[in-house]
């Protein structure tokens, strides 16, 4: 006797509890790769054209007009006994200057450039700390990451015949959204000074956008304005999901899981 075929289930006995969860999940993985996609369009989109040269297993972004060869090393490297860089540098001609140029992830995964520029019989070098650089037609260089510092810094530097420089900003942009560890208050100025702008709980999320550090020195040593009893703190331009906008003083958080206090995402990846 043949079984009787069985028709579609009763809609009350389909459990459908989990389908927001489900929801959520997708919309935010959705949110997630389009974010991550935009910001890779942006850095790929500055230096869309330019060649992608392999260092040290690593990248080198240069300008199509620069001519450049692979060397074994250089007499300013091995001079000042940077072994830690090994054995492989790009050579770069630009105009009448040379630059040679080696990529190391430092002792303690501190990623790291090594410039040096050559022009006639002077030779200036610098150490730029950076997951990216790359170098324009001009012999200008511009280099980014978290490395050394609070958030992704991009900077840019230019040569001469003294030293490589940096080109000193009003800001550094951060553009980063961020959750308060603590509860955190908005001024009107840098360093909790001024009149308060608003007071946000623990948990809120703001934007961080600015960064208030300035550039003191050749050696890329940065100093905020806002001392404390048990440190320097740094001072960030936030915006609040409503929009208004203020001046947050937080600390600096650690590579080993302690957060910026309130901004949980300001974090020193460095030694």
């Amino acid at each position: 006797m043949a079984k009787p075929e069985r028709g579609p289930v009763p809609t009350k006995w389909v459990d459908r509890s989990f389908m927001p969860a489900v929801i959520a999940l997708m919309l935010f993985i959705q949110v997630l790769l389009l974010s991550s996609h935009w910001v890779e369009a942006q850095e790929n989109n500055a230096f869309k054209n330019y060649r992608k040269v392999g260092l040290n297993d690593h990248l080198l972004l240069l300008d199509p007009q620069l001519v450049f060869k692979k060397v074994q090393t250089d007499p300013a490297i091995e001079e000042a006994d940077s072994s830690e860089f090994g054995d492989e540098f790009i050579s770069v001609q630009c105009g009448r200057r040379t630059l040679v140029i080696g990529f190391s992830n430092g002792p303690s995964e501190d990623p790291n450039y090594e410039i040096i520029a050559r022009k006639d019989k002077k030779v200036v070098r610098r150490n730029i700390g950076a997951t990216s650089l790359a170098v324009s037609s001009s012999c200008q260089i511009y280099a980014a990451g978290h490395t050394d510092n609070s958030f992704d810094m991009h900077r840019k530097f230019v040569i001469t015949d003294t030293a490589i420089n940096e080109v000193r900003q009003p800001f550094y942009l951060v553009d980063k959204v961020c959750p308060t560890s603590t509860a955190a208050t908005l001024t009107t100025e840098p360093c909790g000074k001024g009149s308060v702008v608003a007071t946000l709980p623990k948990g809120a999320e703001v934007r961080v956008l600015l960064s208030e550090w300035f550039l003191t020195d050749e050696y890329d040593d940065k100093h905020s304005n806002c001392k404390s009893g048990d440190g320097t703190k740094e001072s960030y331009l936030v915006s609040t999901p409503f929009g208004l906008v203020g001046w947050v003083d937080t600390t600096k958080g650690t590579i080993w899981g302690t957060p910026g206090m309130p901004l949980s995402c300001i974090v020193y990846n460095g030694d």
